[in-house]
C-alpha cells in the first residue's frame, strides 16, 4: 500500500525504462488509472484508496500481461532505449539519485553523459544540474530552510552543549542572516589543556548562497589539529575577520599565542590590535606557493630546496646563506620578496626554538644533564599524558533532531543572505601555482568529455 505520489513516480519511471506510451486517464488523491496508448492493446491498471484513507493506494485491478505487470511493479531491468515519453526534473532526480549518493562530485555533463548511456534519452543541462541538486536537498536538506533551521540549532545547542559561546546576528528590520560564531563549551574548557598555537583561515562555500566559513584551530600535545572555533559569514573581508576575532578572545585565556594565518590583509591589521601582546606567524605552504618560480626552470628544484633550508635555519647565518644562493643561481627576485617578509615571522631563525617547540633542543638537553637537574622540568605540560587526556575529557554531545520543526512561521523564519560575488572576474578554474604540474586535458572514449581521466579511470560504470 503506498500513496498517490509513489504510484506516479513508478508509472514515470516504468514509461522511460520501457519506452510503452501510457496516458494517464484519472489522476488526483484518491484514484489513478492508467492505460497503454498503443492501439489494439488492452492494458490497463488502476490504484484506488482503502477505506477512505487516501494516504494508501492498492492496485485494485488490471488488464492485460501478466509479465507487463508484473514489470510494472517490481521495475524489471530498464531497457536502454525511449520512445516519448516526458522527462521532468522530478524525474531525473529519482532515476539518477543513487548514483549521485555513490559519486556526489558527478558534473551536469557527466550525468548527461550517463543518462543517454542507461536510458538513451537526452536530457538538457538545467535538468541534470537541477536534478542533482534535488538530490542533495533531500539528503541534507533544502538550502533556504536551513538558514531558518540557525535558530533551532542555537537552542538546541544551549540544551544539550552547556557554556557554549555563540553570536548569532540577524537583520532584526528583514530578518535576513548576517553572520554566526559558535565555540562549543567543551572546547572552551578543554582549551587550557591545549599548546598556545591557533591557526586562522577560512574558505569559501560553494552552496547556492555562497558565504564563507572562518575557523580556529589548535594543536595538542601530539601535534595533532583540535578543532576549536568556527564562523559563518558572508564573505572573508576585513570587517568579518575583526569580528572572528574579537568574539575568539572571549573563549581564550591569557596566554601567549603564536597565530599561524595566510597573511590576510584582516589578519595583519587585526591581530596586532585585538591580541596586542601575542606572535603572529604565516603558513609555509602559501610562501611557498607565491615563490614566482616556473616548473620549467632547471634551476626551479634548487630553489624551492633553499627555500626549504631559510625556513628551517636555526640560525641568521644559514638564513642568510640560502639566500645568498637563491642571488647566484640568478633568482634575486624570490630572495627579495622573502626579505619583504618581516624577520619576526621566521620562526627558526628568529624565535627561540624552545619557545616554538615547548621542549629543548639536543643541546640544551645536554647543558640541562650536566647540571644535575631534572630534564622534564624544562618541558611543556603540555606533552604529559595527563594533560594530552585534558584535552578530551569533555565531548561535543550529540544534537537530537526529533523536535526540530518541518516548517517556521513567517515572524521565525531567518531570510538567506544575499551572495557576495568575490572581488574581480568570475574564474571558471582554479589558478595553478607556478611550480604546480600542468595537466592536459585528454578526451575519455567511454564518456566523451575533456577531463583528466582517461577509458581505465572514469568516473562512470
Amino acid at each position: 500500500m503506498v500513496g498517490v505520489k509513489v504510484v506516479r513516480l513508478v508509472v514515470d519511471k516504468y514509461k522511460m525504462g520501457t519506452g510503452h506510451k501510457i496516458i494517464i486517464l484519472k489522476n488526483d488523491k484518491t484514484l489513478f488509472t492508467a492505460k497503454c496508448q498503443e492501439d489494439g492493446c488492452g492494458w490497463r491498471i488502476h490504484f484506488g484508496h482503502v477505506n477512505g484513507d487516501i494516504s494508501r493506494l492498492v492496485l485494485k485491478g488490471f488488464l492485460g500481461g501478466t509479465l507487463l505487470v508484473v514489470g510494472f511493479l517490481y521495475k524489471l531491468h530498464i531497457l536502454a532505449w525511449l520512445k516519448s515519453p516526458t522527462v521532468t526534473t522530478k524525474l531525473v532526480k529519482h532515476l539518477i539519485a543513487d548514483n549521485i549518493q555513490g559519486d556526489p562530485s558527478l558534473k551536469s555533463k557527466q550525468i548527461m553523459s550517463l543518462f543517454k548511456k542507461t536510458y538513451g534519452s537526452n536530457i538538457k543541462y538545467h535538468q541534470a544540474h537541477r536534478g542533482k541538486e534535488a538530490v542533495f536537498e533531500e539528503q541534507f536538506g533544502d538550502d533556504e530552510k536551513t538558514y531558518s533551521d540557525l535558530t533551532w540549532y542555537v537552542k538546541a545547542i544551549e540544551k544539550t552543549n552547556l557554556d557554549t559561546f555563540f553570536n548569532f546576528e540577524v537583520d532584526h528590520a528583514t530578518q535576513r542572516f548576517h553572520r554566526i560564531f559558535i565555540c562549543f563549551g567543551a572546547c572552551k574548557h578543554n582549551y587550557m589543556y591545549l599548546r598556545p598555537m591557533i591557526y586562522l583561515d577560512a574558505t569559501f562555500l560553494t552552496g547556492r548562497y555562497r558565504g564563507a566559513l572562518m575557523d580556529a584551530t589548535c594543536i595538542n600535545g601530539n601535534n595533532s589539529f583540535y578543532p576549536f572555533a568556527f564562523a559563518l559569514v558572508s564573505a572573508e573581508n576585513k570587517k568579518n575577520w575583526f569580528w572572528f576575532m574579537e568574539n575568539l578572545k572571549q573563549v581564550i585565556d591569557g596566554r601567549q599565542i603564536v597565530f599561524l594565518s595566510d597573511r590576510g590583509e584582516g589578519l595583519l591589521q587585526g591581530l596586532p590590535k585585538v591580541f596586542p601582546n601575542s606572535y603572529h606567524n604565516y603558513f609555509f605552504y602559501l610562501i611557498k606557493c607565491n615563490i614566482h618560480v616556473g616548473s620549467g626552470d632547471a634551476n626551479a628544484n634548487v630553489v624551492i630546496g633553499l627555500f626549504y633550508k631559510d625556513a628551517y635555519s636555526y640560525t641568521t647565518t644559514n638564513f642568510e646563506e640560502a639566500l645568498r644562493g637563491m642571488h647566484a643561481l640568478g633568482c634575486g627576485h624570490v630572495s627579495n620578496y622573502l626579505r619583504t617578509i618581516p624577520k619576526e615571522k621566521w620562526e627558526n631563525s628568529f624565535f627561540f626554538l624552545w619557545r616554538v617547540n615547548g621542549f629543548p633542543c639536543a643541546h640544551a638537553c645536554a647543558a640541562i644533564q650536566a647540571t644535575r637537574e631534572d630534564i622534564y622540568s624544562f618541558v611543556a605540560p603540555y606533552f604529559t599524558t595527563e594533560w594530552y587526556n585534558g584535552t578530551y575529557q569533555e565531548i561535543i554531545l550529540p544534537i537530537p533532531n526529533y523536535d526540530k520543526p518541518q516548517a517556521y512561521d513567517p515572524s521565525d523564519r531567518v531570510i538567506v543572505p544575499i551572495p557576495v560575488p568575490p572581488p574581480g572576474r568570475r574564474r571558471t578554474q582554479r589558478i595553478k601555482n607556478s611550480w604546480e604540474k600542468q595537466k592536459r586535458p585528454m578526451m575519455c572514449t567511454k564518456c566523451f568529455t575533456l577531463s583528466h581521466h582517461n577509458k581505465a579511470t572514469c568516473p562512470m560504470l
